[in-house]
C-alpha cells in the first residue's frame, strides 16, 4: 500500500489551476529570436516588469517531447520568465563575486541561485503535475551546478 500511496502522491494533480499568460512579443538580436514582456504580470507573488527579455523555457528540443511541453507553453512560460529574472540577478551577484574575489558574495550568489531554483519549482507546481516539476527542477539545478561550478556547495555534507 505504501508503494501505491507513493505513486499516487508523486503523480498528484497540480495545487491549483490558474491562468497567468504574459503578453510577449518577439524581437531578433544577433540572429537569435528572443521575446520581450509587454505588460507587467505577477506570478507566485513575484512581479515581472515589462521590458524583461527572455528565451522562454530553455529546453533542448529532444527533451520537449519527453517533458510533454513546448518552451513557450502557457503552462510554463510565466514561471520561466520569472526564473530568468531571478537568475539574472543571481548572475550579477556571481560576476561581482568573481571580479572582486569575494567569498561572501560568492556564497550569496549560490544562495540566490538556489532560491531561484526553489521558487521555480514552487511556481511550476501551480499549473503542472509533480513529475514534470521535479524534472524541470533537477534540470535547472544540474545546469547551475555544472555551469557555475557549484559542486561543493550542493553536494556538501550537512
Amino acid at each position: 500500500m505504501a508503494i501505491i500511496g507513493f505513486f499516487v502522491k508523486w503523480f498528484s494533480k497540480p495545487k491549483r489551476l490558474i491562468s497567468v499568460s504574459p503578453v510577449i512579443r518577439p524581437y531578433v538580436h544577433q540572429k537569435q529570436i528572443f521575446y520581450e514582456v509587454v505588460e507587467d504580470f505577477v506570478i507566485h507573488d513575484f512581479l515581472v516588469k515589462k521590458g524583461v527579455k527572455t528565451d522562454g523555457g530553455s529546453i533542448p528540443l529532444f527533451l520537449c517531447s519527453l517533458l510533454g511541453v513546448h518552451p513557450f507553453s502557457p503552462a510554463i512560460i510565466a514561471q520561466c520568465i520569472g526564473h530568468d529574472v531571478k537568475y539574472n540577478a543571481a548572475i550579477k551577484i556571481f560576476q561581482s563575486a568573481v571580479k572582486n574575489r569575494n567569498k561572501v558574495l560568492k556564497n550569496a550568489a549560490m544562495e540566490a541561485f538556489r532560491d531561484a531554483d526553489n521558487w521555480f519549482y514552487d511556481a511550476l507546481r501551480i499549473n503542472n503535475r509533480r513529475l514534470r516539476c521535479k524534472l524541470f527542477f533537477l534540470a535547472v539545478r544540474l545546469y547551475s551546478t555544472i555551469y557555475f561550478g557549484f559542486f561543493r556547495y550542493y553536494i556538501r555534507r550537512k
